[in-house]
């Protein structure tokens, strides 16, 4: 508010007086300041500031080379705490790390200045090992208090897989626990700092933070009110390596080279966009519901010759296995292959000499599935595809994600907000339709289910927001807030793209300013659909019909 120091009174008498004087116009009220008032007013507000200064210094020290317990007495212990300024990337708020024994490391952020009351806990990616601080910088930048963790174990990359050689603790920590008392121990801290509870608690995360996020419902429902799992859901650590040595060596021939090139993909992929593509009447290059098309590789046969517009019969099936995904000799079909338009994804996650997913696979084989270690020469094409799944139970047990019991979560009013793309190959789509399918039938319908389980399926996205440009970021704090505080649930999202892309995507700043976003699209609650008219700005919902389940 402007203040004129003519015309209104002063806040305070000790800053200044009214005082008359004769003047050649006469008498005159004017206003005449104490002497060096100025700088008065500088020392006061420098004190002021000092004060506030050494009561946030004071207040963080509190949390930091604080030693305490938690459930079942198990001993935390934290560094000395960090005041870090405020940046670009982040508010001022005061850092502390520490371990909850035996060896779950973890940091919490507490705003220094403008707690929202919320707590928010974000989940790593891979194998994890490390402590992935950036990844809550949006929530952060909210007002919320955040914590991550390293999932009980130090490693070189999110791909390594050594640190479980003969540490059944550390994979009992990376399974569920560390994640639990990270939470636990978070809390903790937040209510010495602020000295009140969070009146809000959110979990968020995608590929094994998304994992993290199904297991804390499923196994600790009183940790959160709302949980995000927002894509690349790890639901079966055994499946998932099935997949991975099934889709590897579908691509190899029996002299051990590749059989479908680059532009075999690329060929594969603009016949399946030519039959399916304008299923959702949009033709985008977006495959909409890969569930309402067919496709058979074999419509490009083309007989033993090489060609660049049709496929061998080795190269057809090849394509075949990679959509129909890992099948034991005994008819035994093991998790769901690849969707329809995935297809360009494939060279990067599974084809050549170092495929990036192989690479994560082969790390979960060699030290962590099996009860014991294979050690570093042992290859995707050593994993017998036709070995019982019940041989990799003790781990399975310890990280599954793949259980519809959510049933004390859903009493105590807890809320699921599960995203996932169809054009994900780690976790490819059927898979976590087939789970949502299993929790209706379990609930008896639809609409129980929607009650605590919000599900929607992103065509085009592939791992963690990447893929098409509309699909790339969601506001899922905003939602969760509305849904868990608010009591309305999501429906119809929208899906952002943004002019300037951030290297991750928790670090767009929710709500975006309206000339920063690129491109937009609505999507529905699976199962509904939504099918564009044929008119109309695509962005904008009236441009689609909804079909309803």
């Amino acid at each position: 508010m402007h203040f004129d120091p003519a015309t209104e009174p002063l806040p305070c008498s000790d800053y200044g007086r009214r005082v008359s004087a004769r003047t050649p116009g006469g008498d005159q009220t004017y206003m005449t300041r104490e002497p060096f008032l100025f700088f008065r007013m500088i020392s006061i507000f420098a004190i002021l500031t000092s004060g506030a200064n050494a009561a946030q210094t004071d207040d963080c020290k509190a949390v930091g080379n604080w030693a305490f317990k938690i459930e079942n007495e198990t001993p935390v212990s934290t560094a000395p705490s960090r005041l870090i300024p405020e940046s670009s990337t982040h508010p001022a708020h005061c850092s502390v790390s520490g371990f909850v024994a035996p060896q779950v490391g973890f940091e919490v952020r507490l705003p220094t200045d403008s707690w929202n009351g919320r707590f928010l806990q974000q989940g790593c990616r891979g194998m994890c090992g490390f402590i992935p601080s950036d990844t809550t910088n949006d929530a952060l930048s909210r007002g919320y208090a955040v914590a991550t963790t390293d999932m009980g174990h130090k490693a070189t990359n999110s791909q390594s897989g050594i640190w479980s050689i003969n540490n059944m603790q550390g994979k009992i920590d990376f399974g569920h626990r560390a994640t639990h008392v990270t939470a636990i121990a978070a809390q903790e801290l937040i209510s010495r700092f602020y000295g009140a509870k969070p009146k809000a608690k959110y979990f968020r995360g995608c590929g094994t933070g998304g994992r993290q996020a199904l297991v804390e419902a499923q196994r600790y429902p009183d940790d959160f009110d709302g949980i995000i799992a927002n894509g690349g859901i790890v639901f079966d650590f055994t499946k998932l390596n099935y997949l991975m040595a099934w889709s590897v060596r579908a691509n190899i021939d029996a002299n051990g080279n590749q059989i479908l090139s680059g532009a075999d993909v690329e060929l594969l992929h603009n016949a399946v966009l030519q039959k399916c593509d304008s299923k959702d009447g949009l033709k985008d290059d977006v495959i909409a519901y890969p569930q309402s098309c067919s496709f058979d590789p074999a419509s490009l046969a083309c007989g033993t010759a090489k060609a660049q517009t049709c496929l061998t019969p080795a190269k057809v099936d090849a394509a075949q296995k990679m959509y129909a995904g890992p099948t034991q000799d005994n008819g035994i079909h093991v998790y769901p292959g690849m969707s329809l338009g995935s297809e360009l994804r494939w060279p990067n996650a599974f084809f050549g000499a170092n495929p990036n997913y192989a690479k994560f696979s082969v790390e979960i084989m060699r030290y962590f599935l099996y009860p014991t270690s294979k050690g570093p020469a042992f290859q995707l094409t050593d994993f017998d595809l036709n070995a019982p799944l019940s041989t990799f139970n003790e781990t399975e047990q310890l990280v599954s994600a793949d259980s519809t019991n959510f049933s004390t979560f859903r009493a105590r009013g807890g809320k699921l907000l599960v995203m996932h793309g169809w054009n994900e190959s780690a976790m490819p789509g059927s898979y976590p339709i087939q789970f949502y399918d299993k929790l209706v039938k379990q609930l008896g319908s639809i609409k129980a289910a929607r009650e605590f389980f919000r599900f929607y399926m992103i065509p085009g996205e592939m791992h963690c927001t990447s893929g098409i440009p509309e699909g790339r970021h969601f506001d899922s704090l905003t939602m969760m807030e509305r849904w868990v505080e608010d009591g309305v649930p999501m429906d119809i999202i929208a899906g952002y793209e943004v002019s300037e892309e951030p290297k991750l995507p928790n670090q767009v700043r929710f709500p975006i300013d309206p000339s920063a976003i690129k491109s937009e699209r609505p999507f529905a609650l699976y199962p509904d659909t939504l099918t564009y008219k044929g008119r109309g700005d695509p962005v904008n919902l009236s441009s689609y019909r909804r079909h309803k389940y």
